[in-house]
């Protein structure tokens, strides 16, 4: 797992008290980075798209000119950027061997939430919304996460990081 991805379900187990499964491998070499259940049995399909050179979510990826699989003879279009929003829509939520993985897990009815650095264009929200899906950053859910933790030992090594991280910058 990711280490950004590792910081988002563990901000969704102790922050929001979610019941969490990651890494869900799905035909084709796919995955799908987070699931989640709340209390109340409401259901969340998370995938990231952090990087250390601080990715900003846009509205549409650059792609190539379409390009032939020389297996398949199968065009299709080769995204160089996998920071907008459409490349989430088209290549994550919409990807049929990944929705034929929450059918069978029981995922019928979910929220879908993107988790980026930070929103680059002011209209992503906007866009997000009408597509069904909320956009989260993690620069907010890292000073969440921050805050929530104590001084409890954890055994998981993100938290335990964090929190020394955290004891340093107050010392």
């Amino acid at each position: 797992m990711e280490t950004s991805e590792h910081i988002i379900e563990a901000y969704v187990r102790y922050c929001k008290n979610w019941f969490t499964n990651s890494n869900i491998k799905t035909k084709g070499g796919k995955e799908i980075d987070i699931l989640a259940i709340d209390v109340h049995g409401n259901k969340y399909w998370i995938e990231s798209g952090v990087t250390i050179t601080g990715f900003k979510l846009i509205r549409k990826s650059k792609r190539s000119p379409h390009t032939t699989n020389q297996k398949t003879k199968r065009k299709y279009d080769k995204w160089i950027d996998k920071n907008g929003l459409d490349y989430f829509i088209e290549v994550k939520f919409k990807d049929a061997s990944n929705l034929e993985k929450l059918n069978e897990l029981g995922f019928k009815k979910y929220q879908k939430i993107i988790v980026c650095f930070e929103v680059g264009e002011s209209e992503v929200h906007k866009e997000a919304k009408k597509q069904g899906i909320e956009i989260w950053e993690l620069k907010k859910i890292l000073h969440e996460l921050i805050d929530k933790i104590g001084t409890t030992h954890y055994s998981d090594e993100i938290l335990r990081t964090i929190q020394l991280v955290k004891k340093a910058n107050n010392s």
